[in-house]
């Protein structure tokens, strides 16, 4: 019985012996196929542009105080008047203190507005430039009552200093750093007679060229 029993363990030990060292045969194997794909995009020109719709901006009474007379300090532009003479006209002595306003002139006044807007675009072989360009609505800014405060020379550029010509070209900057530029117009404030919001327009394109 010992014999018959050693014999059969034997007999399975060979068969799992076998079953682990036995090769899988080609037919068992996971199957695999491979083929690349050439594949290809059809990119657009685009022109994006970034701006205001509307632009609220204040003047300070400081501020235009210091532009009218370059005084930081007050509202009041002080100074000195020497060798005044004091005549006589029948019985009344008068002297001409020779008051004069600043040499600012009101009338022709630049407004310089930096970073007023940006553009994102990608041209093409024959076209890959962009122009911009700034023109006006009207030429007056209409206030309360009957002011108003006139408006010409409208500018565009980049770069940061104070634009002088009515259009700018540069290369398409692509679609993640946009170009971005200032605007400026030149201001007639003799007919603004009284405080309070004047309103006005213009009108700023972005053309691939």
């Amino acid at each position: 019985m010992l014999k018959k029993g050693f014999a059969r363990v034997a007999v399975v030990a060979l068969l799992a012996a076998t079953m682990v060292v036995a090769p899988v045969s080609k037919d068992a194997q996971a199957q695999s196929a491979q083929g690349a794909t050439a594949f290809s995009i059809s990119f657009p020109s685009v022109v994006v542009l970034h701006y205001w719709s509307a632009l609220n901006m204040t003047l300070s009474t400081a501020e235009l105080t210091d532009f009218l007379i370059g005084n930081t300090t007050g509202n009041d532009d002080r100074g000195t008047k020497g060798a005044v003479t004091i005549s006589d006209n029948a019985g009344t002595f008068e002297a001409d203190a020779a008051i004069t306003s600043s040499v600012t002139d009101p009338a022709a006044v630049t407004l310089h507005v930096q970073n007023a807007w940006a553009v994102r675009a990608v041209g093409t072989a024959a076209l890959p430039n962009v122009t911009m360009s700034f023109t006006a609505s009207s030429t007056t800014l209409t206030g309360p009552g009957a002011n108003s405060i006139g408006a010409s020379n409208y500018f565009v550029g980049t770069g940061g200093g104070v634009p002088s010509t009515s259009t700018v070209s540069f290369a398409a900057p692509g679609l993640s750093t946009p170009e971005v530029g200032d605007i400026s117009l030149d201001l007639n404030l003799t007919g603004a007679g009284q405080s309070g919001t004047y309103s006005g327009s213009w009108t700023l394109q972005a053309e691939i060229t």
